[in-house]
This record gives structure tokens, sequence and C-alpha cells, in this order.
């Protein structure tokens, strides 16, 4: 349903996925933010899209990891513009389930909209 989080290997090696997180929950960032060092990611934090964007533009091919609304624009607008034309990053959006979020969430490229609260505790 949703990208793997595994860190994937090259030549018996570990190479660390890398994670932008831009939610508006101090408390839900740190707890995705601990359980994606755990497993082995670079977990970096985001307060803006602009921030969101210049990291992604850093690192393409990144996992974002974002809520409905952002401090300068919507998690909507940033994950339609990290999709399109050609997707820079796998944007997963963390709010409630609902059909009109869902639909959003499909509409603005997202690989997953992922229910709130989220139980980060079962990603590992």
């Amino acid at each position: 349903m949703f990208p793997s989080l595994t860190p994937t290997r090259q030549k018996n090696r570990r190479i660390a996925g890398r994670a932008v997180v831009a939610l508006n929950d101090a408390t839900q960032t740190q707890q995705i933010e601990r359980v994606l060092r755990r497993l082995g990611w670079s977990a970096l934090r985001a307060e803006s899209a602009d921030e969101v964007r210049e990291r992604v533009a850093e690192a393409p091919g990144s996992v974002v990891i974002l809520g409905p609304a952002l401090a300068d624009e919507s998690g909507w607008l940033t994950c339609a513009k990290l999709s399109k034309p050609v997707a820079q990053a796998k944007v997963l959006i963390i709010g409630p389930d609902t059909p009109r979020n869902r639909m959003m969430a499909r509409c603005a490229g997202a690989a997953a909209l992922l229910s709130d609260p989220v139980e980060v505790a079962e990603w590992v």
C-alpha cells in the first residue's frame, strides 16, 4: 500500500533512505523521526513547504511525510508540486481517512494516505 520503509542494500553495504517529515504535530513528528532512524533512515524535519522542496531537491527520490496543512501552503499542494510533472519523491500524507482526503491524496499524486493518528510502532 505504501512504499517500503526498509533501507536498501548494495554490495553488502547498508544504504539508508532519506525521509523529510513536515507535520504540525511536534510529538508525532518526533515519534516518526525516531522510528525512521531506528530503521536506518535519515530523517529530516521541515517546517514549511519551501523547506520540503529544498530538502527533496538536495536528494531526489526521498520519501516525504506531510500533514494536510503546512505553515505556508497546504500539504496537498506541496504533494502535487513534488509529484508533477515527474515524481521527485514518494509522498505519504497523514490525515483523517475520509472519502474527500482519499480523493485529494489521489489527485495530488500521493503514494498513500495514512490515517491519523498513525501508529508508527507498526512500521518496525
